[in-house]
């Protein structure tokens, strides 16, 4: 077990978390990639983790899922895309009910070699466990929304921000 403690920012509020293992994921920085953006801005872009083809294949996946609600919701007309034509989510597309965490869709898209081996390169095997409770689909055009409920996109320890 790693004998480092993490400190983090939350919302204002400075939280210390006791050791735990993994805690030292990061600190063997630079890897001169992903990695190091990971350890110093608590986020990481993968570009290409999902080929072109398939990420495009998951959206039309995602509008279908959408549209299978029969609320109004039309991939063509962006004045469908507001809540009143969706089902309930948070935060302008985050959805934690309906199953959605277990659409196959969903599962597809973690495993997905680019998003599995990312992964697998952070922690150091294959033999990773995944669990879900929710997801997002972001429109494009809509406004952010307040994030009046505290939901947190990332549950990370080691997110700095």
């Amino acid at each position: 077990m790693s004998t480092v403690s993490i400190t983090t920012n939350y919302d204002g509020e400075t939280f210390t978390l006791p050791p735990f293992p993994y805690a030292d994921l990061l600190s063997k920085a630079p890897f001169n990639d992903w990695r190091d953006s990971l350890a110093t801005d608590g986020y990481a872009v993968i570009k290409s983790a999902i080929p072109r083809s398939r990420a495009l294949e998951y959206r039309e996946r995602a509008f279908d899922w959408l549209e299978s609600w029969n609320r109004g919701f039309d991939r063509n007309d962006p004045n469908t895309f507001g809540d009143e034509y969706l089902p309930v989510n948070k935060r302008g597309g985050m959805y934690f009910h309906y199953g959605f965490a277990q659409e196959q869709w969903v599962w597809d898209i973690r495993s997905e070699e680019g998003v599995r081996g990312a992964f697998e390169k952070l922690w150091g095997t294959n033999e990773l466990v995944s669990s879900m409770d929710g997801g997002a689909i972001m429109l494009p055009g809509r406004p952010p929304i307040p994030n009046s409920e505290k939901v947190r996109l990332s549950l990370t320890p080691l997110n700095t921000r």
